[in-house]
């Protein structure tokens, strides 16, 4: 008698073990004892989410689950658990009707989960869009869309994501071109420039081209450009152009040499494809005065546009073709505030203000210098070393004189925006600003990176991861965006994966202080105050306080990480230290140490003081436990945050 078939909804999983025919003709001892260990792994996991194992295939597993979100989570938690074995795991994922015949499975879904494991990164998961869009609102997992791929057997192109949390591979810019057959070149790293000039100390002026460069070819929207602080890396590196394009995700590379003899400029320029190979364009040597610099850089720009056919709007065509002269001492001692304004001490920051201000008296009509004094003085004021009244009228001065020169330029858009934000609490002003800024330049990555913060302040959390990703492609290398983007995953409650982005930057930066403070957040969030505490003592001790770093000591063997966090508030508040100490810091360590009375006075003093971290009173998971105080929300009535607050 025949059986009947029996058909179903369901999610299918294929996993394999990558190398592993290799790994047996090598050592098939050791590969057994690590298939044992891979299998016990995998119906640990397939049992914990209500999978079914529906047959085993040499190193690899077929299994079933009823929800694509357990497969999902299945599948993550797999890989978290194989990713200190000696051997790397492949999974695809697929949801859709299936065929149950006797113990076996047959339909679509079954070869899509299976190709798609046998395209995937080692260590990965990919899945399909079927999947995806079932469980995206129901899971906080980060997924990466990596286009429609062609599977082998499969009739249509599957749009397929990747799981993107920190703690698995991410599929590399060239991977997911050959995996789509793209070869179209949409993304370029203009590598630093070699000074050809005898003179050492001209190396600023060579960096400043350098720069000036990549922000003229970030303003076209078709291009994804890398920043300049990811690409400084590769300064004098022997790595193969393939192996620096795959690690920065790009198909071109721009390498250059600069010549200068006085007010005379020669740049040579070859441009390498790098999506399958490495192949030479295009090559040419640009001369001119040091006054037509500008005009320079337009034709350059041109030129490499014509070569890899980009596509231009309008506006960025229009754009390309505006340009002036400069005043060649102008020009250069701009350049030299640049240099310095990089550094963010206060002894360079006042250095960039000098020089900023000198550019200007030689050539008054030069917009950069103005645009770089308004960042100047709003830097010195959120590092601490002017008072924010004296430094505001310079901001918005120099600001709104940028603009009247140069018409819209995405840094000043940037600087207004941020004015908006964190100093008068204007979220509409700041979002149109912000847009701005992008629409101008779509890789500032400054500008995604902050607008992010606006969004999340104004609680559209998915929306703000989701343009902080893009500012980590454009900047993957940036100490700073990715502290940032931490803040951002600390603020949309995924800790652990704010973790482990915060615990990399500080594997390599042991002393960046967003860092810290956003990790020290992200653990008292987690109730993991020991952690939390030694993050707090190690901070302190990285920026020079000792004596903070005493205070939190003594109160930790007092009474532990509450006693600890306010002995440090009341030793700021004494201030034996000389040091000035802003309202917040003192009332985020009343807060975490529960502490609510002092938390709230010193949080209106703060408020009074329009502190620049207020914007983030609604959206910070360290507040929570003032949220049902009176005077908080009053406080977030007044900053008109209530509106964004989810009951």
């Amino acid at each position: 008698m025949q059986k009947s078939l029996q058909k179903k909804l369901a999610a299918i999983m294929f996993t394999d073990i990558v190398g592993y025919t290799t790994m047996m003709g090598q050592d098939e001892g050791k590969t057994l004892q690590l298939l044992r260990k891979s299998r016990a792994i995998h119906i640990e996991q397939i049992e914990k989410y209500n999978g079914r194992v529906i047959k085993e295939m040499g190193d690899g597993i077929l299994a079933q689950f009823n929800s694509p979100l357990e497969a999902t989570f299945c599948a993550r938690d797999i890989q978290l658990e194989a990713r200190f074995m000696l051997c790397k795991i492949r999974i695809g994922i697929d949801f859709g009707e299936i065929t149950i015949d006797n113990h076996d499975v047959f339909g679509n879904g079954v070869n899509i989960a299976s190709r798609l494991q046998s395209i995937a990164d080692p260590g990965g998961v990919f899945i399909s869009s079927k999947v995806h869009d079932a469980i995206e609102k129901d899971c906080d997992i980060l997924f990466e869309n990596l286009g429609e791929i062609s599977l082998k057997n499969v009739s249509s192109p599957v749009n397929t994501y990747s799981i993107a949390d920190p703690e698995f591979p991410r599929t590399s810019r060239q991977r997911k071109k050959e995996l789509t057959g793209s070869d179209i070149i949409e993304s370029i790293a203009v590598l630093p420039f070699h000074s050809l000039s005898a003179e050492p100390e001209q190396q600023f002026f060579v960096d400043g081209i350098h720069d000036a460069l990549i922000t003229e070819l970030a303003q076209i929207n078709s291009l994804r450009v890398i920043s300049r602080t990811s690409t400084l890396r590769y300064r004098n590196t022997t790595a193969a152009m393939l192996d620096i394009a795959r690690e920065l995700g790009v198909d071109a590379l721009l390498e250059a040499t600069v010549l200068r003899d006085q007010d005379q400029i020669r740049i040579q320029v070859q441009l390498i494809k790098t999506i399958r190979t490495e192949e030479h364009l295009w090559a040419k040597s640009y001369d001119r005065e040091l006054r037509n610099v500008f005009a320079m850089y337009n034709e350059l720009v041109k030129d490499i546009i014509r070569e890899i056919d980009a596509k231009l709007t309008r506006y960025e065509s229009d754009q390309i073709d505006q340009f002036y002269e400069v005043i060649p001492e102008a020009y250069e001692t701009y350049l030299m505030g640049v240099h310095h304004w990089e550094q963010l001490s206060k002894e360079s920051l006042d250095s960039a203000l000098e020089y900023f201000s000198e550019s200007i008296q030689l050539d008054p009509n030069f917009a950069p210098a103005y645009t770089a004094l308004a960042g100047v003085w709003l830097g010195r004021t959120q590092m601490g070393y002017v008072n924010q009244s004296n430094a505001l009228p310079h901001v918005y001065k120099n600001m709104y004189k940028s603009i009247s020169l140069e018409g819209e330029n995405a840094e000043s858009y940037f600087w207004k925006g941020s004015l908006h934000v964190w100093i008068d609490w204007e979220w509409d002003k700041g979002y149109k600003a912000f847009k701005r800024t992008i629409e101008i330049n779509p890789n500032n990555t400054k500008g995604r990176a902050y607008f992010a913060h606006l969004l999340a302040i104004t609680n559209r959390l998915e929306e703000a991861v989701s343009e902080a990703e893009i500012s980590i492609q454009l900047d993957p290398f940036n100490e700073l965006i990715r502290s940032l983007y931490g803040m951002i995953l600390n603020y949309a409650r995924k800790y652990r994966n704010a973790e482990a982005i915060l615990l990399d930057i500080l594997k390599d930066k042991k002393n960046h202080p967003v860092a810290y403070s956003t990790l020290r957040s992200v653990y008292f969030n987690l109730g993991e105050y020991e952690k939390s505490y030694e993050m707090f003592k190690r901070s302190y001790l990285e920026k020079g306080e000792t004596r903070s770093a005493e205070a939190l000591e003594k109160g930790y063997k007092e009474g532990g990480y509450r006693k600890a966090l306010s002995s440090v508030a009341e030793f700021k508040i004494d201030n034996p230290d000389g040091n000035y100490h802003t309202p917040w810091q003192i009332a985020t360590l009343y807060t975490r140490a529960g502490i609510r009375d002092k938390a709230m006075t010193f949080l209106k003093k703060a408020y009074e003081i329009r502190d620049p971290n207020m914007p983030y009173l609604g959206v910070d998971p360290i507040f929570d436990a003032l949220k049902d105080e009176p005077e908080f929300r009053t406080l977030l009535d007044k900053m008109n945050l209530t509106q964004f607050i989810k009951t």
